[in-house]
């Protein structure tokens, strides 16, 4: 599948609506809270330009602009959802902040060094060539610029669920996830040393925690029909099977800082 593809499976899922009630309209663990830790060991700030990559409905993008006064542009391949970040930064009064463009991680539409941070949460997972993205992240990334990246980890693939190897595997972020090792090596290879990282495995474990909550009241709710609560039985399995590899660190989840390298 292609990434434009696959991206629009990821946009549709995650606009939903079971999708959105059971996150409750967050779409990585930790929320803004990690994104707040996340900006603060990059050293944003009121002079930074920012890259946020697949940034979903804004929400982070927003954040970070409303709290940091930094400038922040948002991509993602949803047209929906970048609809709503514009919406979103509009509400909050940070449209001159903000900009938002319909766009693929692989083929950036930017002049080359032009973003002193880039940073992409719970999203570098569904790329299907990871390669073409960091080396698009180095492009337009400043000398000494920073990344910020938090994502979901995978301990060792082969043990992971076959359920959680499929399509929906990628939309949620886990069957196109990499080692704690490989995320490092993938940019240290691309000219990045590895500056700060960080396990948040327990956000990750909260975030599924609540979604099972939240399906399984859904199901005791009687005005809802039976395809939507087929939908929330199909989430639930998939959900447990999830914590159980949580709880057996399989999956985890991870910040990782890098500094792009000058020659």
């Amino acid at each position: 599948m292609q990434e434009d593809e696959l991206g629009q499976c990821c946009a549709d899922f995650y606009n939903h609506p079971v999708v959105r009630h059971l996150l409750d309209g967050i779409f990585h663990p930790g929320g803004v809270a990690l994104t707040k830790m996340m900006a603060q060991k990059m050293g944003l700030g009121q002079e930074s330009n920012v890259l946020d990559i697949a940034c979903g409905d804004g929400m982070s993008a927003c954040f970070l602009a409303k709290t940091l006064s930094c400038h922040i542009t948002g991509i993602d391949v949803g047209t929906e959802m970048v609809e709503k970040a514009k919406q979103r930064a509009l509400t909050l009064g940070v449209s001159e902040l903000t900009a938002f463009h319909v766009s693929v991680a692989s083929k950036l539409p930017f002049p080359t060094g032009c973003f002193s941070a880039v940073y992409s949460e719970c999203a570098l997972c569904t790329f299907p060539n990871k390669d073409t993205a960091v080396e698009e992240i180095m492009r337009v990334l400043k000398n000494d610029g920073v990344i910020g990246i938090s994502d979901v980890v995978i301990s060792d693939y082969s043990q992971l669920d076959a359920d959680l190897k499929d399509l929906f595997g990628y939309v949620a972020c886990i069957a196109g996830a990499l080692s704690s090792e490989d995320y490092i090596q993938l940019f240290e290879s691309a000219g990045c040393r590895l500056v700060d990282t960080s396990n948040h495995s327990e956000q990750l474990e909260i975030m599924a925690n609540r979604a099972v909550g939240k399906a399984k009241m859904s199901l005791r709710i009687s005005s809802n029909n039976a395809e939507t609560k087929e939908k929330y039985k199909t989430a639930l399995n998939l959900l447990d099977k999830i914590l159980i590899q949580i709880e057996e660190g399989v999956i985890g989840y991870q910040v990782f800082i890098f500094e792009k390298i000058s020659f």
